[in-house]
Parts: structure tokens; sequence; C-alpha cells
């Protein structure tokens, strides 16, 4: 993930790009899936799609820039306090029932 700055709307963009120069189609298929899925859920908990597309052929999405640390980060940093763990847990098992009712499950790589 790149952080990046929207110069037309003035506001921070998180750019998520495939690693390989050349990606596989299935690589190709799977980050447009996950573009789309993620585009449809209009989830509080879940971030917005702004554009999808390419640049010196790497296929890239825009998403919405938030503030605050990862999942990965705050485990790192330690045991956290139950109503943290709790909300966290809410909030995911709130974005896994949205992706059922939208008619789709996909598991972002």
């Amino acid at each position: 993930m790149l952080l990046a700055q929207d110069r037309r709307l003035k506001r921070n963009v998180a750019i998520k790009v495939l690693a390989s120069a050349a990606p596989a189609q299935e690589d190709l298929r799977r980050l447009e899936h996950e573009a789309r899925l993620v585009g449809s859920l209009g989830h509080p908990n879940v971030v917005e799609v702004h554009d999808i597309g390419t640049f010196e052929g790497r296929p890239f999405i825009v998403e919405e820039f938030l503030e605050g640390r990862t999942l990965p980060a705050s485990a790192r940093r330690g045991a956290s306090a139950p109503g943290e763990i709790l909300g966290i847990a809410t909030n995911r098992s709130r974005v896994v029932s949205r992706r059922h009712t939208c008619g789709g499950w996909c598991i972002a790589t």
C-alpha cells in the first residue's frame, strides 16, 4: 500500500499496487474482483474504492485512506483491552455478514 495525494480532490488516498511488473491473469482477475466487491459493499467498516487502473503495466486500486494502526501493528504492541478486541471482532463480523448479503464472498490476498 502506498500513501498518495489526490490533487484534484485534495485528499489523501491509499494505493494498492500488485508487486509484480508482469502479473498473471489470475492476479489481475482477483484484483479486479476485489475492487468490485469492496466497491459494492458501502459499509462503514470497509474502505471506499475510488478507482482502479494500471500504471506502467502494474494494476492498482485507489482506496480511501484511513488514519490508524493496522491490525498486525495492534497485535504487535501487545495485549489489547477486551473492549477493543470485542470491537474489532464485532466490526469484522458485520463486514462478513454484509459480504454474504451482497451475494459474494471474497478473501482478498
